[in-house]
Order: C-alpha cells, then sequence, then structure tokens
C-alpha cells in the first residue's frame, strides 16, 4: 500500500471519529436536562421525607423525658414508706434509706431543673416538687436523729477508767499515747454508720449535723475529763466569781494550798484534754471529708479547751487574800505544766487553721501567768520591810505573806530567829526550787511562750543576765529584811538581847544561802558526772564499732581472695555499712555534744547562790559584828573589872588589911551579882545554831575564865570572911559549866529566893545558885572521856579555845560551819 492510500484511511478515520463525538455529545445534552427535571420532580417529595423523620425523633425525646418526668413525679410515692421506716438499726436497713434517699434526691433534682426552665405550665410538678421537698426534709431529720442518738449512745459507753485515763495521760506516757493512741471512742460499726449518715446530710446541705456532731462530741469530751476532776459547770463558776471573789467557788478565797493542788489537777486536766482531742482528730477525719473536720474538731474541742484556759486566767487574775505571795509559786507551776504542753498543742492543732485561735489563746495564758509572776514577786519585793516587820500592807507585803499582824509584831523574847526571817528565807529557797522561776521572773523579756529558741550564746547571755537579776532582786529583798530587823531590834529594852537577835537572823541568812550554793554545786557536779559519764559510754561505743569494723574488713580481704568478685561486692556492702556505722555514731557524737553544751550552759546555780561567796563573806563579818557587841554588853563589864584588878592594876588592892576584905567582899559580891544577872536572864536567851553558839560560847571562855581563874586562885586563899559560901559562889570549874550548860540554852532559870522582876538584878543578897561541885566534876570527868570532836569542826584557835586552854590576844576562832563574834 502506497503512502497516499495510507493518508486516505486515516482521513476517513478522522471524520468518523468526529461524527460519533458529535453524536455522543447530542446524547449526554438530551440526558443532563432529563436528571435536572428529574431533580425538580423529586425535591419536594425529599424535603416531606426529612420532616417526618424529624418529627419521629421529636417525638421520641419527648416521650422519654415525659416517662422520666412522671418517674421523678412519682418518685416520692414510691420511697415514702421505705424513708417513713428511718434508718433503722440493721444495715439493711440503713442501706435501703440511703438508696431512697438518693432516688428521692434525684426526683428533686430533675424537678428542681424543670421548674428552673420555665416550663411550669404542668401543676402536678409543682405538687410533686413540694411534696417532695417536705418528704426529703423529713428524711433529713430522721437521718439527724438516727446521727446524734448513735453518737449519744456510743458517747459514754466508750469512756475508759479515771485510772487507765490518770496513767496514759502522765508526764512519762503522755508522747507514747499520742503517738500511737489507744483512746477509741466509737466502735467501728458505729463510726461506719455516722460516716454514711454525715454523707447523706453533707450532700442535702443538711448543715446543723454539724453542730449535732459538735455538741455531742463536747459532751463526750466533757464526761472523759470529769474522770480527771473537770466539772464544767463548777469551774465556770470558779473563773467567773474569781474576778469578785465572792461566790462559794471563788478561787480568791482558796488558799494557796488548795490551789497548789488545783493546779495539779489542772495540769492532769490539760493533758487528758490533749489525749481526748487527738482521739476526737482522728474520729472526725474518719467521718467527715475535708475541710469539715476541721470545722467540727475545732468546735468540738473548743469549749473544754477554753474552759481549762479560763481556769488559769482566773488562777491569775486572783484578787484579795488570793494575791499572797505564796501564789507566785502556783503560777509557777501551772506555767512550767503550761510549757511542757504547748508543743504538743502545737502539733495537734497549728497545721490546721481554724484551730490557730485556740492554739493563740493557750499562748497568750502563758503570757498571763508570765506577767501575773513577776507582778507578784514584785509587789512582794517593794512590800518586804516597807512597814517593819509588819509587811506592805494587802498588796503583797510581808504582812499578807505571812500571815497575820500578831506574827509580824512578834518580839522574840529568847532572841532566836524571827518567823519572818525564817519564813522569807523559806520562801526565797522554795522559789528557786522550780527550774523556770529564774528565767520566768528574772530575764529579760520574760514570759513570752513563744521566746524558748535562739542559740546557745543568746541563751547564755539571757541566762547570765536573770542570774544577775536574780542576785540583785535577792540582794534587795534581804538588805529590807535586815533594816527591819534592826528596827525590830531597837525595840528590845536589853541592847545585848538586840544584838544576839540580829545575830541569830543575819547566821540564819548565811547559813541558808551557804546551803543553798552547797546544792548548786552538787547538782552541777552530779550533771558532769553524768556527761562524763555518757562521753565514756560513747568512747566505748565508738572503740567497739572500730573493732567491729577491723573485724569485717579482715572476713571480706580473706573472703575476697577465695571468691574473686563475690568478695569484691562483699566488701562495697562492708563499706557501705561502714559508712553508716560512721554517719551513725557520728550523729550521736554530735547529739551528745549539743546535750553536753546545754548542760553546762545551764549548769549555773539558779538558788540563793546566785548571791556568790562575797556576800556571804560579807555577812559573815557582819554576823561577827552583832556577836561582838553582844560580847562587849554582856561580858566586858566582868572582863574589864576583872583586868582592872589583874592586868592594869588600875583598881589596885588596899594596903590595909581591913579595908582590903572589904574590897575583895565587894569584888566578889559584884562579880556574883553580875553572874547571877547573866544566868538568871540569859539562860532563856538562845542560838538556835549549835555550832554558833558553841563558838559563842568558846570566846566567852577564852576571854573570861582565863582572868577569872587566876583572880580565883589569888584571892580564895586570902580570908576574908567567915561565910565564904556568900562569896565563893562560882569556882572556875562551876562557871565553865553554867556557860556550857546553861548560858543560852533558851530556858528559864529557877530564880533563886531574893531574885525578883525581870531585869535580872539581885537584891536581898540573893544570887543565881550554881550546880553542886560534884554534878560538875561529874560532867567534866565523863566529857573528858568522851570521844574528841571531829577533825575539822573548828579552825583557827577554836580548838584550843573548846578544850578549855588560851587563845593568843586578838585572835579570833571561827568555825567552818558558823560564824563566831570577833573579840
Amino acid at each position: 500500500m502506497g503512502l497516499a492510500e495510507q493518508a486516505e484511511q486515516i482521513s476517513t478515520a478522522l471524520q468518523l471519529h468526529a461524527r460519533l463525538s458529535s453524536e455522543g455529545d447530542v446524547v449526554l445534552r438530551s440526558l443532563q436536562e432529563k436528571l435536572s427535571e428529574l431533580n425538580r420532580k423529586l425535591a419536594p417529595i425529599h424535603e416531606r421525607a426529612t420532616a417526618l423523620t424529624w418529627a419521629e425523633e421529636n417525638i421520641t425525646l419527648a416521650k422519654a423525658e415525659t416517662n422520666e418526668l412522671l418517674q421523678h413525679i412519682d418518685a416520692s410515692r414510691k420511697v415514702e414508706s421505705v424513708l417513713r421506716l428511718g434508718p433503722g438499726r440493721s444495715e439493711q436497713q440503713l442501706d435501703s434509706f440511703l438508696a431512697a434517699v438518693g432516688r428521692l434526691e434525684a426526683a428533686l433534682n430533675h424537678l428542681e431543673a424543670y421548674l428552673d426552665g420555665g416550663e411550669s405550665s404542668v401543676g402536678a410538678v409543682e405538687q410533686a416538687y413540694e411534696n417532695a421537698t417536705d418528704l426529703y426534709d423529713r428524711a433529713m431529720r430522721d437521718c439527724e436523729a438516727d446521727f446524734a442518738a448513735v453518737l449519744s449512745q456510743h458517747g459514754a459507753a466508750r469512756l475508759p477508767s479515771a485510772a487507765w485515763l490518770t496513767e496514759k495521760a502522765s508526764p512519762e506516757n503522755l508522747r507514747d499515747s499520742l503517738d500511737q493512741p489507744q483512746l477509741e471512742l466509737l466502735p467501728p460499726a458505729a463510726v461506719s454508720r455516722v460516716s454514711r449518715l454525715a454523707e447523706a446530710m453533707l450532700t442535702a446541705r443538711h448543715v446543723t449535723c454539724l453542730d449535732t456532731y459538735a455538741q455531742a462530741r463536747s459532751r463526750a469530751l466533757d464526761m472523759l475529763l470529769a474522770l480527771v476532776g473537770l466539772d464544767p459547770a463548777a469551774a465556770r463558776a470558779s473563773s467567773s466569781a474569781s474576778s469578785s471573789s465572792t461566790g462559794p467557788g471563788g478561787l480568791g478565797l482558796q488558799s494557796s494550798d488548795q490551789l497548789q493542788r488545783l493546779v495539779g489537777g489542772w495540769a492532769l486536766q490539760l493533758r487528758a484534754l490533749l489525749l481526748g482531742a487527738a482521739a476526737e482528730l482522728a474520729l472526725a477525719q474518719d467521718v467527715w471529708p475535708s475541710p469539715y473536720d476541721e470545722v467540727t474538731f475545732s468546735e468540738t474541742i473548743s469549749r473544754s479547751l477554753r474552759l481549762v484556759l479560763q481556769v488559769g486566767k482566773a488562777v491569775c487574775e486572783g484578787r484579795g487574800a488570793s494575791r499572797s505571795p505564796d501564789r507566785v509559786f502556783v503560777l509557777l507551776q501551772m506555767h512550767q505544766s503550761l510549757m511542757d504542753l504547748l508543743p504538743y498543742l502545737d502539733d495537734l492543732l497549728s497545721a490546721r487553721e481554724r484551730c490557730t485561735g485556740l492554739l493563740n489563746e493557750a499562748h497568750l495564758l502563758g503570757v498571763m501567768i508570765g506577767r501575773s509572776a513577776r507582778q507578784l514577786f514584785g509587789d512582794f519585793e517593794e512590800g518586804v520591810g516597807s512597814r517593819g516587820l509588819q509587811g506592805g500592807g494587802g498588796g503583797g507585803g510581808g504582812g499578807a505573806y505571812h500571815g497575820s499582824d500578831a506574827v509580824s509584831k512578834l518580839t522574840m523574847l529568847d532572841g532566836t530567829v524571827h518567823p519572818i526571817c525564817a519564813t522569807m528565807l523559806s520562801f526565797l529557797k522554795r522559789l528557786f526550787t522550780y527550774p523556770n522561776a529564774l528565767s520566768l521572773l528574772f530575764s529579760p523579756g520574760a514570759g513570752s511562750v513563744s521566746s524558748n529558741g535562739g542559740g546557745g550564746g543568746a541563751g547564755s547571755g539571757s541566762e547570765a543576765a536573770a542570774a544577775a537579776a536574780a542576785s540583785s532582786s535577792i540582794m534587795r529583798i534581804l538588805m529590807r529584811l535586815m533594816e527591819a530587823l534592826e528596827a525590830k531590834a531597837r525595840s528590845y529594852k536589853v541592847p545585848a538581847l538586840g544584838d544576839l537577835f540580829l545575830m541569830n537572823n543575819v547566821h540564819y541568812m548565811v547559813w541558808t544561802v551557804e546551803q543553798a550554793a552547797a546544792a548548786d554545786k552538787r547538782a552541777q557536779q552530779q550533771q558532769q558526772q553524768q556527761q562524763q559519764q555518757r562521753g565514756s559510754a560513747s568512747a566505748a561505743a565508738k572503740a567497739g564499732l572500730a573493732e567491729d569494723d577491723d573485724a569485717e574488713e579482715d572476713d571480706e580481704e580473706r573472703a575476697a581472695e577465695g571468691d574473686g568478685a563475690d568478695g569484691a561486692k562483699r566488701r562495697r556492702g562492708g563499706a557501705k555499712r561502714a559508712g553508716g556505722s560512721a554517719a551513725g555514731d557520728g550523729g550521736a557524737g554530735g547529739a551528745g555534744t549539743a546535750a553536753a553544751a546545754a548542760a553546762s550552759g545551764g549548769g549555773g546555780g539558779g538558788g540563793l547562790g546566785v548571791l556568790g561567796s562575797a556576800w556571804v563573806e560579807r555577812h559573815k563579818d557582819i554576823v561577827e559584828t552583832y556577836g561582838a557587841a553582844y560580847h562587849d554588853k554582856t561580858w566586858r563589864p566582868i572582863i574589864s573589872a576583872l583586868e582592872a584588878v589583874l592586868v592594869s592594876e588600875e583598881d589596885a588592892e588596899p594596903t590595909d588589911p581591913g579595908r582590903f576584905k572589904a574590897w575583895l567582899k565587894s569584888k566578889f559580891a559584884k562579880i556574883n551579882t553580875q553572874l547571877d544577872a547573866i544566868f538568871k536572864q540569859q539562860s532563856a536567851w538562845t542560838i538556835p545554831d549549835a555550832k554558833l553558839k558553841g563558838a559563842v560560847r568558846n570566846v566567852i571562855k577564852q576571854d573570861l575564865l582565863p582572868l577569872y581563874g587566876e583572880f580565883w586562885e589569888r584571892y580564895t586563899a586570902v580570908d576574908f570572911t567567915t561565910h565564904p559560901d556568900k562569896y565563893l559562889r562560882y569556882p572556875p570549874e562551876q562557871l565553865e559549866f553554867l556557860i556550857d550548860h546553861t548560858l543560852l540554852e533558851g530556858r528559864a532559870a529557877a530564880a533563886p529566893k531574893g531574885l525578883v522582876g525581870g531585869g535580872g538584878a539581885a537584891v536581898g543578897g540573893g544570887g543565881f545558885s550554881p550546880p553542886p561541885l560534884s554534878s560538875v566534876s561529874s560532867f567534866r570527868s565523863s566529857a573528858a572521856s568522851g570521844p574528841p570532836p571531829p577533825p575539822g569542826s573548828v579552825r583557827g584557835s577554836s580548838q584550843q579555845a573548846a578544850a578549855g586552854g588560851a587563845v593568843p590576844a586578838g585572835g579570833r576562832a571561827k568555825s567552818s560551819g558558823a560564824m563566831m563574834p570577833r573579840r
């Protein structure tokens, strides 16, 4: 075929293709027109079908909603019978009751939403809602009644015994009792029941159940505290009457001893309250969800805690007779008890915001106690000596402290220690037996219970400042007391008795301070011994651990050689154990060091020893001064008369025999008269301290007996009278016996005939009757054969004087335990 033929064929094919394409286009256009026409005819049918479908869906939804509404409308009728029966007693009844409550609550919510939607055209809905609301409220009241009944039923049934509570609330068991509570307030079944009831009432917003719970548990807590002696009604009456001191239970009318017992019981009640509060917190957390547990716990304990704190405030605010300085001891005891328990209260209440008010009240009570104690002690200090020994009036002075004006005005006829002096020093000694007295009464800024921490340096500085303030305060008190005693001594008609009275009282002050300082020193020594024992135990523990580590390392090395990799693992484990032991030992050592530092920081004496040795030595000199004054006023006339005859010869013997006999008779008569007066009068006087009495007698003997013995030996050999019994009445042995056993013995000597009155003057030639010589001799022989005096009982020349020897002129004998007057 040639090329022309092929071109012709192609042209023919192209023409055929063009014709077919034209015909297909015509067919397609025809189909498009027909489909458009069909769509126009089907559109109304589709719209109608869609509307019918939507109508059907709306009918279905309306029917379902209507059915649900009818069910909720009918819910109150269906559950009414179950709700009228109440929660019942069994768990099945409670389950049915709570299920009915839940169904009724769902119905109420649906009806409330239906009414809020504005579809209130159905009157049956409003009526059904009102009926359901009434039924629901009645169910909640029944629920609350059962809730209260369960709490009331088990409130008293689960109370422990008073002995058990007292034991668990003791200071040594309190921490363990709080860490591991053993006080079960409700049985588990009751806890589960009240918890479910509480949940239902909270869901219904029936918040009165919170008050019901708090009141029930508060009554149970009152019953618990009643086991340890807290009567809420009596406590309220006492605290309300304390300010006026009028009511029968007013604290203002109670004595200090009664208040001491009250505070002891108050501390026990506060500890028992802590145990009860810890148990109440655990119960509230089991019953209520947060934050309702904190709300109910706060309301439960607030009344009891405020009541206990109010008792403490009433003690602080006492008026009238209750403002005696003895009340300081009550406040110190109460403050110490509160300070011991505040950390427990902090742990229990500080993490709960609603309880911070209660915690602040407890802290403020500590501040109030400290302020009252300092004010009371300040009144006592200001009142000492303001009216002599009668005190400073009703504001807390000496008179108010020591009871009655009769005691304050008492004159000690025997020169012994005045009751005011003894009682005041006893007060000061007792004051410092309280460990918090120094810090509470004398520290700068004391009384704030929040100021417990601080560095060691600050604590040492505060303790030093407190000790200095205490020393100054005690010095002022004792200075005013001495001024009052000096005023009392000036009222004595016999000046020597006034000097003896002052010597006894000042010596008693010195002795009391020395005893307190010795007690402080013993306490410091005990603390040092305890620290040394702890240090030795720690060193021994370290040495034992080091030996164990060395042995363990040797074992590990041998094991490593035999076991290879396993041995290496064991060595690594041993190294870890050694590191742990070292860390633990370091911790123990650090704790020991801290304890030692704390002990050394608090080792300073906190009692009367703060006055120091300088005060003691100064007042020893005062004692000697008063003793010397007594000695000069009593014995110096006799000694001077003997010295005038024997030493200075100012009163020389007459040369004429007749005048000599008269002169000698007058000398013996005068000495006898003076000795009669002294022994008659001063045998009723006394020196309570045996060592001081012995020292005073030794000085009298060493000054008098050598001169009197020489006078006796020189002139008794002279025949100057035909009646020697009239003049030679006091042989030296008898005189020494009388000094040792009659003088200052505190018993009145029997006055012989011819002695009248109390002035000690002899009239009618009579005199004091000395004991017979036989009794003196028998005593001296028994004394000579008795045991020697203990070494160190006297010092200086006192031993020589006690043995009857002479003491060098100008010497001074002083006992180790008592001062004696200087010559």
